[in-house]
């Protein structure tokens, strides 16, 4: 019975090009899952057709590696967001705007950090959440700085460009207040350096 479903199994990844790589990792999860079931209950499991059961699979490789092991389906049919088990969020700004950057970094259930970010240039912005698909990193440090680098790279080449037109748009780009945003980041990362000597 086990070897009929890890075939079947092996078939229904290697159908949908996953690496053999992720085959292999999602493999012996989804064989705990397919314990004392046929293999149409399992496929039913993994989705209500080929598609959901396809992007299902692929996200739970991805959970995998946050160390997030249930795959629970909702009732849209898509597998469910894993619960964090720690979430941070640090925000950076002026005085007439105090959430010019957002950095969110999360943790998964084996202590991996995902992070994300959120940038308004004083009209126009970009967020991006940190989920499963996010990369992992070791420790919550890492997952800051890379969103502090991110964040104040894309600041800094905004305010490059913005300056070096002849007519600005100010009415997306508000070049002084993302001045001010750089400042208190640089402050906020220093005084962090300064608690961490004592």
């Amino acid at each position: 019975m086990e070897q009929n479903i890890c075939t079947q199994i092996q078939s229904f990844l290697e159908g949908y090009k996953f690496s053999e790589g992720e085959i292999e990792s999602i493999k012996c999860k989804l064989l705990t899952l397919a314990k004392d079931t046929s293999i149409v209950q399992f496929l039913n499991l993994l989705g209500k057709d080929e598609h959901h059961r396809a992007l299902n699979t692929k996200s739970f490789f991805y959970q995998l590696r946050y160390g997030f092991e249930v795959f629970t389906i909702n009732e849209s049919g898509w597998l469910t967001n894993p619960s964090w088990l720690n979430h941070e969020e640090i925000k950076f700004g002026c005085t007439s705007e105090p959430e010019m950057i957002t950095i969110n970094i999360g943790m998964g259930q084996n202590g991996k950090w995902a992070s994300g970010h959120g940038i308004d240039y004083g009209g126009s912005g970009e967020y991006s959440s940190y989920s499963i698909f996010s990369k992992p990193f070791n420790d919550k440090q890492s997952a800051f700085d890379h969103e502090y680098d991110y964040c104040m790279n894309k600041f800094q080449s905004a305010i490059e460009r913005e300056e070096s037109k002849t007519q600005r748009d100010s009415t997306n780009f508000n070049v002084s207040n993302m001045r001010a945003t750089i400042k208190t980041m640089k402050q906020y990362v220093a005084s962090k350096k300064q608690l961490s000597l004592f």
